[in-house]
């Protein structure tokens, strides 16, 4: 039960306020005793008390989701339209070996996920890593990690809008693939904008699709290399790897091993996603009981999601015919006279972009608001809607989404726009060395050292960041992944050198 200021008052002009209810706090009665222009409405908002006297909690976000959705949203925002259209190319380079480099890009989510879950465990935040960051390392590299990571996935949003876009085209060439983002676009800026609870059965559902989608080709790939499907004949043997006296250093690493190291930038993107379980934990039942065993789930399910079907891949179909024409799934499939593979996994191409993108934003929107709770933000993006969702904050990046669509009309083909991409590399490999090191400091913190493996997580992710120059295609993200990083570090510097003056 609540008291507001009119049943905690009870004289009935200036010469009564002194009669209190006597479990008022003296916060309130100091108030009271001294009028001002403090209307009774803003007392009656955001002074109500308890009946034992304590003021009333401020407001919080509904823990609405389940476990399972927890998990399912992390994974929808992990697999996105790029893994079923956008890793041609990258086999076609790296060949067999691709399992290998996904293998050791494993390696890494399984430690960053280990980190995560303990954190999220011990130290329970609505904002998260940026949270983590603020209290472990600081405010000045906190707002460096979180702006980033606002910045990288309002790009990368939109990116997928318009990969969905251009779907959708391809099935009705007569409607503009713009006209068709912009229609994605906006079912995804209402989706964010449900209740927590609604918002997670729908996310789930779809990345239901793409998790039974690539089961299903991993089946029907076994089928294939057994004999039991496919009408190639003896086709299967000729493209295998596994065939007696293939497996040789030049047929499992065709582009050499280094080409393999370099790719771990490409595999880093293509695990991103992962942090926003972490994000997503404020909003489930019980944090404490479920999140570390909700990240080891994840981190195991995604592995396998990526490793699994890439081997059964490049078991049945040439690697050397893989391209970014259309899905090299479907490629494999239609290659052993499957003809709606390529229809079905464009369906399926189509329902990844919106739910990587519909997950995206929402990790994205609590991210915003984790930057708000540390005063990292304006306090505005902490204010909390009648569904319990930061409202603000869901159109505020909702504008820095849509503001990335004209950049597909002006700069599509150019340097820019893939810099602009491959920028999430830079910045998700930044978020999980900064949950990392967050992690190492609290474990040092509580027990005075801390295990091999923090430390070897953040070696490799350091080695990974250290190899981006390296690489042609994502050396230029660095123009603009660095200064959105280093800009918002600088401007807290500054205000608190401005306000210590």
């Amino acid at each position: 039960m609540l008291f507001t200021f009119e049943t905690i008052y009870l004289g009935k002009n200036k010469s009564d306020h002194k009669s209190f209810h006597p479990q008022l706090p003296k916060k309130v009665k100091a108030l009271v005793a001294k009028p001002n222009k403090i209307s009774v409405q803003k007392l009656d908002k955001d002074l109500s008390v308890s009946a034992d006297g304590s003021e009333a909690a401020p407001p919080a976000l509904r823990r609405s989701l389940g476990s399972w959705q927890v998990q399912l949203i992390s994974i929808g925002a992990i697999i996105g339209s790029s893994y079923f259209l956008g890793l041609g190319e990258l086999i076609s380079q790296l060949g067999p070996s691709i399992v290998l480099a996904f293998a050791l890009g494993g390696v890494i989510v399984w430690f960053v996920a280990m980190a995560m879950g303990e954190l999220c465990a011990e130290m329970p935040r609505e904002g998260s890593f940026v949270s983590f960051a603020r209290e472990l390392i600081g405010a000045p590299w906190a707002a460096g990690v979180g702006w980033s990571y606002w910045f990288d996935w309002c790009a990368y949003i939109a990116s997928e809008m318009i990969g969905g876009g251009i779907i959708l085209h391809q099935f009705i060439p007569a409607c503009p693939a713009m006209l068709w983002t912009a229609a994605l676009g906006i079912v995804v800026s209402v989706l964010n904008l449900l209740d927590v609870k609604w918002f997670g059965a729908i996310d789930s559902a779809m990345s239901l699709i793409k998790i039974l989608a690539v089961a299903a080709f991993a089946f029907v790939g076994i089928a294939i290399y057994l004999g039991f499907a496919g009408n190639a004949g003896g086709v299967i043997h000729e493209s295998s790897f596994f065939t007696a006296g293939k497996m040789t250093r030049e047929t499992l690493f065709p582009a050499g091993g280094l080409a393999v190291v370099l790719s771990m930038v490409i595999i880093l993107v293509n695990y991103a996603g992962t942090e926003v379980i972490s994000l997503a934990s404020a909003e489930t039942d019980d944090p404490s009981k479920h999140v570390v065993r909700d990240c080891r789930r994840v981190a195991i399910s995604i592995v396998v999601l990526f490793v699994v079907p890439l081997l059964v891949l490049v078991s049945i179909f040439p690697y050397t015919q893989a391209s970014l024409n259309q899905s090299v799934f479907s490629q494999a499939l239609e290659h052993y006279g499957f003809k709606w593979a390529a229809a079905f996994f464009s369906f399926v191409a189509l329902t990844a972009a919106i739910s990587c993108a519909n997950s995206g934003l929402y990790g994205t929107v609590r991210a915003l608001y984790g930057l708000g709770k540390e005063g990292l933000a304006p306090a505005m993006v902490t204010k909390l809607n009648r569904a319990a969702i930061p409202g603000v904050a869901t159109w505020m990046t909702i504008a820095g989404c849509w503001g990335f669509f004209p950049l597909y009309v002006f700069f599509n083909g150019t340097a820019f726009y893939t810099w602009l991409l491959a920028v999430s590399g830079f910045t998700g490999a930044v978020c999980w060395l900064s949950i990392s090191w967050s992690h190492l400091r609290f474990v040092k913190k509580r027990d005075g050292r801390a295990p091999l493996w923090c430390y070897a997580s953040i070696s490799l992710q350091l080695l990974c960041l250290g190899l981006i120059p390296f690489s042609k295609e994502f050396r230029g993200c660095l123009l603009i992944g660095i200064p959105v990083l280093v800009i918002p570090i600088l401007l807290v510097y500054w205000r608190r050198k401005k306000a210590s003056t």
